[in-house]
């Protein structure tokens, strides 16, 4: 293995413990219930399929930044381009028969339940926010 630029040789692809890939809805419920756990379920699939973040951006063409963020669960594929998605978890081992419930589960967690923050112009600015430091 060659080592990273520190020195050191990387861990590649450890097993993936138990627990580790949140199971996606079936009939004992749904356990993904936050960004956080889909970009575990992505990772843990990752690693279970021996790829590296750039392996997989080579196969599927998505550069592997925006890969990096769906794995580390900086930001999430887009619902709008579900062929993104699909074209992931082909890579990822994911059949076309699950493709379903991972978009099912995305559009859950893009959604996050309850009222949106409604920012308007006429609306005051907090307390505080236009006083500069030591004024």
């Amino acid at each position: 293995m060659i080592p990273n630029r520190r020195g050191r040789s990387p861990a590649r692809n450890p097993p993936i413990l138990a627990g580790e890939l949140p199971y996606l809805c079936r009939a004992e419920g749904c356990r993904v219930q936050t960004a956080d756990d889909f970009s575990l379920a992505l990772t843990a699939l990752r690693r279970r399929a021996g790829l590296t973040v750039r392996e997989v951006s080579r196969r599927t063409g998505i550069p592997s930044g925006t890969l990096g963020g769906y794995f580390s669960g900086r930001h999430l594929p887009s619902l709008t381009q579900p062929r993104v998605l699909a074209d992931l978890l082909s890579v990822l081992g994911v059949g076309d028969e699950e493709f379903p419930t991972w978009r099912d589960q995305l559009a859950r967690v893009r959604r996050r339940p309850g009222p949106r923050p409604r920012v308007s112009p006429d609306q005051p600015a907090e307390p505080g926010a236009d006083e500069s430091p030591g004024a």
